[in-house]
């Protein structure tokens, strides 16, 4: 949830930052579609709404029955679900497909990891640092431990 609006899509255009009436270009647009604000959406109008057809068609959550529903609908969507029934029988493709999605899974759990650590760290340091300065303003090594959370030993190697 990165853009804090409710709808699950959301554009954006080039504008000068003093005069926002002038747009820099006509031919770039970023567009953001949140597919966990969709997948929230109670009702969803693929019979009219063609972004809203195409969003359902990609959404690994979507029935197969509504999937298929779609693909009747839609003579591009036909041709892309064709594509895709194509490239599913490549067994290299899949594997490769697969490999890349098991990738970007290591790759986020590694950084949430790093992130988590990261964190921990920074608030062993806090902690430290804390314990410093209350034992140079005279505080003691069991008040230091209540407030730091750090154990005696700890705060008593910081001493020397």
């Amino acid at each position: 949830d990165y853009i804090p609006l409710e709808a699950f899509h959301t554009s954006f255009h080039l504008r000068e930052d003093k005069e926002k009436e002038y747009v820099l270009t006509g031919a770039l647009e970023i567009h953001f579609i949140n597919m966990v604000k969709f997948r929230r959406q109670k009702e969803k109008d693929i019979k009219n709404n063609l972004l809203e057809r195409w969003v359902s068609f990609l959404d690994e959550t979507t029935a197969q029955d509504v999937i298929e529903e779609i693909v009747q609908m839609d003579s591009e969507i036909q041709k892309t679900a064709d594509k895709l029934g194509f490239l599913l029988q490549d067994k290299d493709a899949l594997d490769f497909y697969y490999m890349r999605a098991m990738a970007k899974s290591d790759i986020t759990t590694g950084l949430n990891t790093a992130l988590e650590q990261g964190e921990q760290r920074g608030i062993q340091i806090g902690k430290v640092d804390i314990a410093r300065k209350a034992l140079y303003a005279g505080l003691n090594v069991e008040m230091i431990e209540t407030i730091t959370g750090l154990d005696k030993d700890t705060i008593n190697r910081l001493k020397g």
